[in-house]
């Protein structure tokens, strides 16, 4: 790529010089060429007198600052280290779930997030798989990462007994959240606010999810899973509310759920269809990234990306990524199992 650059800047070069010698009355000389060099660089046939090629070599001085430039231009301007279902428990493996194996992944994981760089570090739900003890573990190995930690909520760290317990560690997000940096503003989600797991059995906001989930298995939707769940009218308004903001400063939107937002899809947020309407009316293209669905994914609807990193207890090999963000794309580096993609904003 920096060559292909570098040959149109060298365009550029040739044609600014083509105008300055019809301007300047600069014309070919056969009998004098006093730098060789610049003339062969530059690929011209004709020679020019002296006062051209002081214009050639002032041209091609620029063209290498140029260059240079360019190559600084391509450091990200935001890094942010990406985990999804680590799904820890010190239980034995259950088919592909390898749960014991979770803890030396993130202990991998977090390795290279550190050594990278990273400006923040996201996990996309599900740290744990059961029992609030379960959570230590996890936490202890993500302590390198220092504060710039964000969990969002999955279903199974908010099964009832984790939701009451995990509500002291303050780490997880039960709720919305904004975060803006360089230009990119990073909504964090909670895909458990209407749901069943999420609530205590007989509760008004369990009924609630309930009511959700009856209503869109008599109509057949294929996520309707108790272990799936929805933002909430609250909360789609509050993301109506950012995707304006975004495009009244000119931001890059990225969102991060725990649930895809995939039409047909049976790991969907309950209120995918409301998500994706609202998100069409963003000025530039969304990402949307989550886990949940553990064999991962990449998919577009309309001016929304989705891509759904696997789930790290899957196998015995890892799965984790590094998001590099520029003002006009992104780029994923994946590890392990995890594919490496990109796109633009």
């Amino acid at each position: 790529m920096k060559e292909i650059r570098t040959l149109r800047l060298q365009r550029r070069v040739l044609n600014a010089e083509n105008k300055i010698q019809v301007r300047t009355g600069c014309h070919p000389d056969e009998n004098r060429d006093p730098q060789p060099q610049i003339r062969h660089h530059l690929n011209l046939k004709p020679q020019l007198s002296t006062h051209c090629v002081r214009i050639s070599t002032f041209l091609l001085l620029t063209l290498i600052f140029m260059s240079n430039l360019d190559g600084f231009a391509q450091n990200p301007s935001l890094k942010i280290g990406l985990i999804a279902d680590v799904q820890y428990c010190d239980c034995p493996t259950a088919g592909t779930r390898h749960y014991q194996l979770s803890l030396g992944k993130t202990e991998e994981a977090v390795k290279e997030l550190v050594s990278q760089k990273v400006d923040l570090t996201v996990l996309l739900g599900d740290v744990i798989d059961r029992d609030f003890k379960s959570f230590g573990p996890v936490f202890e190995r993500l302590r390198p990462l220092g504060k710039n930690v964000v969990i969002v909520a999955g279903n199974h760290d908010l099964t009832e007994g984790e939701r009451k317990k995990a509500k002291s560690e303050r780490k997880i997000i039960r709720r919305q959240e904004v975060k803006i940096k360089e230009g990119v503003r990073m909504l964090f989600l909670n895909g458990m606010v209407n749901s069943m797991e999420g609530w205590p059995e007989g509760s008004r906001k369990y009924e609630i999810g309930l009511e959700t989930y009856n209503r869109l298995k008599s109509e057949g939707a294929p996520n309707a899973q108790e272990w799936n769940g929805g933002l909430g009218e609250e909360q789609l308004r509050w993301i109506r509310h950012q995707v304006k903001k975004s495009n009244r400063n000119h931001q890059s939107l990225i969102l991060f759920c725990h649930m895809p937002a995939l039409p047909g899809d049976a790991h969907s947020l309950w209120d995918t269809p409301q998500l994706l309407e609202i998100l069409k009316h963003a000025d530039k293209q969304v990402l949307y990234l989550c886990g949940h669905k553990h064999s991962g994914g990449d998919d577009t609807i309309g001016n929304v990306r989705v891509i759904n990193l696997k789930g790290m207890v899957e196998g015995t090999t890892n799965a984790f990524g590094i998001l590099s963000v520029y003002p006009d794309r992104f780029e994923l580096t994946g590890y392990g199992r995890q594919e490496s993609m990109g796109g633009k904003f």
